[in-house]
């Protein structure tokens, strides 16, 4: 049976991202991030993962860790939310509701979760109008994380030239909005703790820009923690503030330079990684084995429309290419065959394309989550990557 050249099975974080084979080292990629960032842990909880070292991210599969783990990269993104877990705190506007801290154990662990009262019908909590009316006009998603109390339904609402809403119910797991340029999203995260999100694209406003939370009847209450105001067009994983007031920023994660020369083939190979995406934010986002600059290349996208792409280039002329129907959050498993006049697709097991190419990319000396020379990183979550210097049979 053939056997790989570079094999990628995340199994542990550090200052790189390891790789099983080459054995040396050499299949190891470069890894950077600029700050801390958290992470799924095996015990299905958040954790937090120190600047500079790589993120193993656990699947919850109704709330209950289910899988591997895969290696977690993503783009820089900020939490607005000044203080995202004391909600105790001034900076936090009670509406006709009342803040009990540290009453039950969060998403993190911890004994550091709060419960919300509404003390008359619709009293709600929200931080300073300034986190979204000083924001740049754009897309923006607001989540919290909200487990049953004695209700198990509120609302999250963003004004911004309009009111953006989402309803939330705990015990039917449901989310709706009836609202324009809005869509709403809730997770089970384990332990009875949901992670309800609201996505709008908004043009926020001086004069009326608010982040309620609650909406609730009298006497009606829930626990929550986590609150996080990201730009951008899905919730990232968990970013805590404790205070700061131009926000906290997780850092854009880059992984690269994996394999040499001898690694592999340019005249045939097969490049397979099992990858899945976020939501589409409309960005392209690659994993590529390459000469380190575009113009020799076999490429596996994320289109900046959701889709999937596969593509091949020689000496800056694209040999093949295919867009592939699929849902990018779903793990996949993608396949590259390349050959001379041999060149095929393969997703989970099955060939959906194949074409005859007349040259194959030449001098291939890195695989990289990115494509060529630093252009459109991947970011996402992977499973494993694995290439092989032959053109593999179809069995």
């Amino acid at each position: 049976m053939a056997k790989p050249t570079l094999a990628l099975i995340p199994a542990s974080q550090g200052p790189l991202v390891y790789s099983v084979l080459p054995s040396d080292g050499s299949g190891d990629f470069s890894f950077s991030r600029g700050s801390s960032a958290t992470r799924i842990n095996s015990q299905g909880l958040i954790e937090n993962v120190a600047s500079g070292q790589s993120r193993l991210d656990y699947p919850l599969i109704d709330g209950v860790v289910n899988g591997c783990p895969s290696l977690l990269l993503e783009p820089e993104r900020t939490n607005l939310v000044t203080y995202s877990e004391d909600f105790s705190n001034a900076s936090w506007a009670k509406a006709a509701s009342t803040i009990t801290s540290n009453i039950i154990t969060s998403p993190d662990g911890t004994l550091n979760a709060s419960l919300f009262q509404s003390n008359v019908t619709d009293g709600y909590m929200y931080p300073p109008s300034s986190i979204l009316s000083s924001a740049a006009n754009g897309t923006f998603t607001y989540s919290i994380y909200a487990k049953e109390g004695n209700t198990s339904s509120f609302t999250i609402l963003m004004t911004g030239g309009a009111n953006y809403v989402g309803n939330f119910n705990l015990t039917t797991v449901v989310a709706t909005t009836s609202s324009a340029n809005t869509t709403v999203d809730i997770s089970n995260v384990g332990n009875g703790w949901y992670r309800c999100s609201l996505i709008a694209s908004l043009v926020p406003s001086s004069a009326y820009s608010e982040l309620q939370i609650g909406r609730i009847s009298s006497g009606s209450n829930l626990y929550l923690f986590g609150a996080q105001l990201e730009e951008g067009s899905y919730a990232t994983s968990y970013i805590p503030n404790y205070g700061t007031i131009a926000g906290v920023t997780r850092s854009a994660e880059t992984a690269n330079g994996s394999g040499d020369a001898t690694t592999f083939s340019d005249s045939e190979g097969v490049l397979m990684a099992e990858i899945s995406g976020f939501k589409n934010d409309s960005n392209y986002r690659t994993i590529s084995v390459s000469d380190g600059t575009s113009a020799n290349r076999v490429n596996i996208w994320i289109w900046n429309d959701g889709r999937l792409r596969t593509d091949l280039t020689s000496a800056s002329v694209q040999q093949a290419g295919v867009f592939l129907n699929y849902d990018i959050t779903s793990s996949t498993k993608i396949a590259l065959k390349y050959k001379l006049n041999d060149f095929s697709v393969w997703v989970n097991g099955i060939e959906v394309y194949t074409f005859s190419i007349s040259n194959t990319p030449i001098s291939l000396n890195n695989i990289s989550f990115y494509e060529g020379s630093v252009l459109y990183p991947f970011y996402g979550k992977t499973k494993q990557i694995q290439y092989f210097k032959t053109a593999l049979t179809d069995s």
